[in-house]
């Protein structure tokens, strides 16, 4: 490793730039090393990319995100063969770069222009972040149908509701910043060739050919971002009707339980004027029972226990005994 970052002026943080905790969602930068013994010219150029890609589930649960991040680092001299370093984590996407820029045309351009890889793989990216953009459509869209229909929203989904703005919020951030990446090489591109117009290795062919794709790659990706902004309005507005549904739920269910507590209020009221209206007759029994106790000692002294028991259990007898 160390040798290769000699022969090729290569920074040790291009390969930590990509990873950790703090990573960049994208960056351009360029040298020009001086000439060696030789005379011979070397340019050097440095690209990040960064986006979040997601898998679309047909319940629409919250879906699985994982961010990939990709740097390209050219070397380009003019008397000998270009090296490109690739530090990719998704490996499907690695082989599919590293099989286009094997191609034979392809080599060829490299070496006529310092900036024809970095315009091929930017013209392979396109399709890496349109389909993530087609895949957060697919969500989008599915949430709408779902409305549309009248379907019900669970709580998983009620959370990928509120939650997918965010990821489409991260997926325009990506978007826009690789629109500043490509506007910065088209900048140096042309910078590249009014300094070394000189260089027999600068194809004029070549170097229209990459800077139409240049251009095309920024057009792409500039709608690509607008696509985004899109459904991320869409999707907040989703997460504002579904808030709205539920808070209109929680006012039926409260003015039910207020309609409830007013008719149990009610019963309760109705059991209290029932028990006002026998409470004076209890009195007066009571009363009535006492006195009989009270007027025959006697008799109840020479009636015996169960005869007082039995007046006790039944005080309107009392009365009568006398």
């Amino acid at each position: 490793m160390r040798e290769l970052e000699q022969q090729l002026a290569l920074s040790q943080s291009f390969w930590t730039r990509g990873s950790g905790r703090y990573r960049i969602s994208g960056y351009f930068g360029a040298d020009c090393p001086p000439p060696n013994a030789r005379g011979t010219f070397a340019h050097t150029s440095e690209a990040h990319f960064l986006w979040k890609r997601s898998m679309l589930s047909s319940s629409l649960k919250s879906p699985g995100i994982e961010w990939i991040s990709m740097g390209v680092f050219v070397h380009w001299v003019s008397s000998g063969p270009t090296s490109i370093v690739l530090e990719c984590e998704e490996v499907e996407a690695t082989n599919y770069l590293i099989k286009e820029l094997s191609n034979r045309l392809a080599k060829d351009s490299c070496q006529a222009d310092p900036y024809a890889a970095q315009a091929i793989i930017l013209e392979l990216m396109v399709g890496f972040y349109a389909t993530n953009v087609d895949v957060w459509l697919g969500f989008v869209r599915s949430f709408e149908a779902r409305r549309q229909y009248g379907l019900g929203v669970s709580g998983e989904q009620t959370y990928s509701i509120d939650d997918l703005p965010r990821h489409l919020n991260h997926c325009t951030e990506c978007l826009e910043i690789t629109v500043g990446v490509v506007e910065s090489i088209i900048e140096e591109h042309a910078a590249l060739l009014s300094d070394c117009s000189d260089l027999e290795q600068l194809n004029p062919v070549v170097y229209r050919r990459t800077s139409q794709t240049l251009r095309k790659c920024r057009s792409l990706f500039r709608s690509l971002v607008l696509q985004a902004r899109s459904l991320e309005s869409r999707m907040r507005h989703e997460a504002e009707l579904d808030r709205t549904f539920i808070a209109r739920q929680d006012s039926r269910m409260a003015a039910n339980i207020a309609a409830l507590a007013r008719a149990d209020n009610s019963s309760t009221k109705t059991i209290s004027v029932l028990g006002l209206i026998f409470l004076p007759t209890t009195l007066v029994c009571v009363s009535r029972s006492t006195i009989a106790i009270l007027s025959a000692p006697y008799h109840l002294l020479t009636t015996g226990k169960v005869h007082l028991q039995h007046n006790l259990l039944h005080p309107a007898a009392c009365g009568t005994t006398r």
